[in-house]
């Protein structure tokens, strides 16, 4: 039986902070996220600083607060 279905991928979009935007060790940051699946649901968003897991949203408005900002290097 032929599925003619196509699973298109969830879009995801880095609201805050700004691109560049740069911080102090040691504060806390807030990361927040628009996330959408034209053919089905966002179960969650995962949020990366480089490899490392900073937290998961399970619902929107889709955000983290990373603490303990170390100096890690540029992410962009």
């Amino acid at each position: 039986m032929d599925d003619d279905r196509v699973n298109t991928p969830p879009t995801v979009r880095i609201t805050a902070p700004e691109n560049n935007a740069t911080f102090l060790a040691g504060l806390e940051v807030l990361i927040t996220a628009d996330a959408s699946d034209s053919d089905g649901t966002v179960a969650r968003v995962d949020f990366y600083a480089g490899a490392t897991l900073v937290g998961t949203s399970r619902k929107a408005p889709y955000s983290v607060i990373w603490t303990n900002v170390t100096v890690l290097g540029d992410y962009n």
